[in-house]
């Protein structure tokens, strides 16, 4: 079963970002899908995704939805 949520930690190294600057953005407000659970933080996988490529300029959006196989292999 795939997990459904990442914790801090998790975001952090996904977006190679400082878990300290994620703390900062999730206590802002500014991490679409997050949210406190028993204390501790939760990142709905799917909310967060969408929101980045919403986020992605046009290049990169067509890179991230791109189904196609650039190598031809």
């Amino acid at each position: 079963m795939d997990k459904l949520f990442y914790t801090p930690g998790e975001l952090a190294l996904l977006t190679r970002v400082a878990t300290k600057t994620i703390y900062r953005l999730l206590i802002d407000g500014k991490i679409p899908g997050a949210f406190k659970f028993a204390g501790s933080w939760r990142i709905d996988r799917e909310i967060f995704h969408a929101y980045l490529k919403n986020q992605a300029t046009p290049k990169a959006k067509d890179r991230l939805s791109s189904t196609d196989n650039r190598h031809g292999l």
